[in-house]
């Protein structure tokens, strides 16, 4: 490609932030920050669950009753599109909650409230429907138990809460 030493230089901006690069997590949670700061004196509790319930981009949070669950739901969504954030993927353990949220913002075919059907969350399994956190459980090939492989095997196991660490520990001992 010729280039013409006469031309002026040009400036590219990159305005997303593109995840899979080792900043990404970080710029995430620090856009959500100031986010919060800048809403703190007109809505604290939003604010709040801005600042507390986000990990990374999930949002993990509760309240105490619907009324107030799709209050939080209208307030969260519009401050946080007024910053450039649209929150889809949206998820409740009651269906009424999700009346006003449009089609496509929901989990689609995620809660089945008849089937008991479940959904992903920070690496846990959560039926809604009973309102419980489920640990997959996968299959181990049948392969001679060693100290290394049972090892191996516990250590893979994802749990942020602890929840299962009683068992956890038995296995490894």
């Amino acid at each position: 490609m010729a280039t013409n030493k006469e031309d002026t230089i040009k400036i590219f901006e990159l305005n997303t932030l593109t995840y899979g690069t080792a900043s990404a997590p970080y710029l995430a949670t620090r856009c959500l920050v100031e986010v919060a700061n800048e809403n703190e004196q007109q809505f604290p509790e939003i604010a709040r669950i801005i600042c507390k319930d986000f990990y990374v981009d999930d949002l993990l949070t509760g309240t105490n009753s619907k009324e107030e669950a799709i209050d939080v739901i209208h307030k969260l969504s519009r401050i946080l599109m007024s910053a450039g954030f649209r929150l889809c993927k949206w998820i409740s353990n009651e269906p009424v909650i999700l009346k006003d949220i449009p089609t496509e913002d929901q989990i689609p075919n995620c809660v089945d409230f008849e089937n008991g059907s479940q959904t992903k969350t920070l690496g846990l399994m959560w039926q809604a429907h009973h309102d419980a956190l489920v640990y997959a459980l996968k299959n181990l090939p049948e392969l001679k138990a060693t100290k290394r492989r049972i090892l191996s095997e516990t250590t893979q196991i994802f749990d942020p809460l602890g929840l299962l660490g009683p068992y956890i520990i038995v296995a490894k001992m």
